[in-house]
C-alpha cells in the first residue's frame, strides 16, 4: 500500500504513527525569548555573549536603535543580533 494511498484512507501503518508521535519541533533560540522581558544588564550580557564589545561604537549604534531603557524585549534584541 502507497503512502499516498494510505494518507488519503486515513490508513497509516505503525512506522507511520510511530514516525508522528516522536517527531517534534525543536524551538529556535529565538522562539524560546517569546514574552520575556530582560533587565538592560541582561541585553548587554547577549550583545556581549554575541560578540559585541558593549564599549565600541556597536553600543552606540543599539542605543540608537532600540534605546537607551531599564527593559528589553528579549526577541526585540535577538533580532537586533540577527536572528
Amino acid at each position: 500500500m502507497s503512502k499516498r494511498f494510505r494518507a488519503s484512507t486515513g490508513l497509516a501503518t505503525s512506522a507511520d504513527e510511530t514516525a508522528n508521535k516522536t517527531h517534534k519541533h525543536t524551538m529556535t533560540y529565538y522562539e524560546t525569548a517569546e514574552d520575556i522581558t530582560i533587565t538592560r544588564d541582561r541585553a548587554l550580557e547577549e550583545l556581549t555573549n554575541h560578540g559585541v564589545d558593549v564599549n565600541s561604537d556597536e553600543i552606540l549604534l543599539f542605543n540608537l536603535e532600540m534605546g537607551d531603557k531599564d527593559t528589553y524585549e528579549a526577541q526585540e534584541v535577538l533580532a537586533w543580533l540577527g536572528y
